[in-house]
């Protein structure tokens, strides 16, 4: 789930920023053609295509067992409420709002002018078109990254868990004999 909230902050703002505190206010209507210009609609809802596979994938290496045909239908019914419930939360009509604000608060109009007028070239078109390629090689890759540190990172989760249970018993048993 961070990787999808990370991939729609990388998709909606593909480069960052930094204003001062004495720069004029970024214009809506600039902000909103950058948002145009750069397909931000298009590659959300691209992405929410791809989120289906992410956590069909994160669901199966949870299992960690092939699926019987009960069990495919269990997890199949359940993506899709899963994804029924991330389509409904990740309208652009509730994240357009919230991604104008965050261009505002982080580019000056200069910086955003200078963004429309590089994502206007064929260049800048090209980079748009690619991104959403990029980031998803490089998710894979960071989960293949991620396999190798999965049995240390489950055994030391499961060392600290049973040091809390301990720590728990010999709270309880000290407060026993007070």
């Amino acid at each position: 789930m961070k990787t999808f909230i990370g991939a729609v902050l990388v998709a909606g703002l593909l480069v960052t920023g930094v204003v001062r505190a004495d720069a004029p206010q970024v214009s809506d209507a600039s902000i909103h053609q950058l948002l145009e210009v750069t397909h931000a609609q298009k590659l959300m809802d691209g992405m929410m295509a791809q989120m289906k596979n992410i956590m069909l994938q994160s669901a199966l290496q949870t299992v960690g067992h092939p699926l019987d045909a009960q069990e495919q239908q269990i997890l199949s019914r359940n993506m899709d409420k899963l994804v029924s419930v991330m389509q409904a939360q990740f309208t652009w009509s509730k994240l357009e709002p919230a991604m104008t604000d965050i261009y505002r608060s982080n580019f000056s109009q200069k910086e955003v002018d200078d963004m429309l007028a590089f994502y206007k070239t064929p260049t800048g078109q090209s980079l748009i078109s690619k991104m959403p390629i990029v980031m998803q090689q490089s998710m894979r890759m960071g989960q293949e990254q991620m396999k190798g540190a999965l049995p240390q990172l489950q055994q030391i989760n499961q060392q600290m868990a049973q040091e809390f249970k301990d720590y728990e018993a010999s709270k309880a048993a000290q407060g026993g004999k007070s």
